[in-house]
């Protein structure tokens, strides 16, 4: 183990490539951050447990303990410590798995110096607000500044955690899909797909069919078949924007695909599996 001197924030950095450690150590050395470095995933949660750091920023593939395990057993012990990862070039299954795992963040090589001290960066931002309503207002992708918006704020961070179903409802106008987008790009799903549908604006012979999707011929005008938005969603969330104006058929046909994980496109003879996170919105008191 080494350690860089720095006045404020500490990184561990892990990795079983010297030279590759050597490389990150004086990047973050050069914008004033202390360094302690681990070459496996063993030394690591032995430095994290004598001195917890700041920030981790690990290797995803090493031996006997990975970045993933490292990552599950530092977000169990010091859950406050964030972690990133840093993946192969196009690895994008494992990304999503890291930050499925509670990862910060990730950094796909040809690691670029700048955008790790900005991932770094991004990372520690919640320990240098002075109070937690400055942290909530600084980090939101919307307005935060009363105390009722900071509060919807972390419900957010809290909800997307969380992989379930979420109502959301308010008028017209009050940024709905905003919350929602927020839930997704802040949940385990946001390097996945994000789709929305106003259930509203859809005339309802066709609503269907752009949920579920459709096979070729499956009525007049069907000449392609058509995948639908939960397919399209899959392994990502899909908003169900006025979905108290769907008709109450589809709303049935939408509570079987949540209980049952799986569509059944018009004209089909066999259920789909999906794998989406449902968010639904209205302006009506259901």
């Amino acid at each position: 183990m080494s350690n860089t001197a720095g006045p404020r924030s500490k990184v561990l950095l892990v990795d079983d490539d010297p030279a590759i450690l050597e490389v990150l150590t004086m990047r973050l050395a050069s914008e004033g951050y202390g360094v302690a470095t681990a070459n496996s995933g063993e030394e690591a949660l032995q430095i994290v447990a004598a001195d917890p750091p700041d920030a981790v920023v690990s290797d995803l593939r090493m031996a006997k303990v990975s970045g993933i395990d490292l990552l599950e057993a530092v977000h169990k012990r010091w859950p406050a410590v964030p972690v990133i990862i840093l993946t192969a070039h196009g690895d994008i299954a494992s990304a999503v798995q890291a930050i499925r795992s509670g990862a910060f963040d990730f950094l796909a090589k040809p690691y670029d110096g700048m955008k790790l001290v900005q991932r770094v960066r991004a990372a520690l931002r919640g320990h240098s607000a002075a109070t937690p309503a400055e942290r909530m207002a600084e980090e939101a992708p919307f307005v935060a500044a009363s105390p009722a918006m900071c509060e919807v704020w972390k419900r957010v961070r809290k909800l997307a955690r969380v992989d379930s179903t979420v109502l959301i409802t308010g008028a017209t106008g009050t940024g709905k899909e905003v919350v929602a987008r927020a839930l997704h790009d802040y949940s385990g799903r946001r390097l996945g797909p994000f789709r929305a549908i106003n259930c509203g604006a859809i005339p309802a012979n066709l609503l269907e069919s752009e949920l579920f999707g459709h096979e070729r011929g499956a009525f007049t005008g069907a000449h392609t078949a058509n995948l639908g938005l939960f397919r399209a969603a899959h392994g990502g969330t899909l908003l169900l924007d006025e979905i108290g104006d769907a008709p109450l058929e589809t709303q049935v046909k939408l509570l079987r695909v949540l209980q049952e994980r799986e569509v059944m496109p018009v004209g089909g003879v066999e259920p789909v599996a999906v794998d989406v996170r449902v968010i639904a919105a209205t302006h009506q008191d259901l």
